[in-house]
C-alpha cells in the first residue's frame, strides 16, 4: 500500500487549492479518510495557547472533545453518505463510541459521589 502524494504542493497551490473535486473523486473514494493533509505554512501559529504540563485525564478529555467535534464536522461535510458509506460509517462509529464512553464516565462519577 502506498501513501498518496500531494501534487498541488509541487505546483505551488498549497493544500488543494480550489479544485472543487474536478475529477479527483475516485482518488478520494479509495481512501476512506479523504485526501492527505499538508503541513501549515512556515511561521503559522495556532491561536490557542498550549499548556505544556496537563494531567493525562485532562489531556484525554480535551482530545476526545476535539475528536467529537471533528467527527461532527466531517459528518456534516459528507454530501452523499451512501456514496461514501465506509467513511461515514467509520466516522459515525467513532462518534458513537466516544459519546458512549463519555456517558459511562459521567454515570460512574455520579455513582461515586452518591452518599453511602
Amino acid at each position: 500500500m502506498t501513501l498518496p502524494t500531494n501534487t498541488n504542493a509541487a505546483n505551488g497551490n498549497g493544500c488543494g487549492g480550489g479544485s472543487g473535486g474536478n475529477g479527483s473523486g475516485s482518488d478520494d473514494d479509495s481512501d476512506m479518510f479523504g485526501p492527505p493533509r499538508c503541513s501549515p505554512p512556515i511561521g503559522y501559529h495556532h491561536h490557542r495557547s498550549r499548556v505544556p504540563m496537563i494531567s493525562p485525564k485532562l489531556r484525554q478529555r480535551e482530545e476526545r472533545k476535539r475528536i467529537l467535534q471533528l467527527c461532527a464536522h466531517k459528518l456534516e461535510r459528507i454530501k452523499d453518505s451512501e456514496a461514501n458509506l465506509r467513511r461515514s460509517v467509520c466516522i459515525n462509529n467513532t462518534y458513537c463510541r466516544l459519546t458512549d464512553e463519555l456517558r459511562r464516565e459521567k454515570q460512574m462519577r455520579y455513582l461515586q459521589n452518591l452518599p453511602k
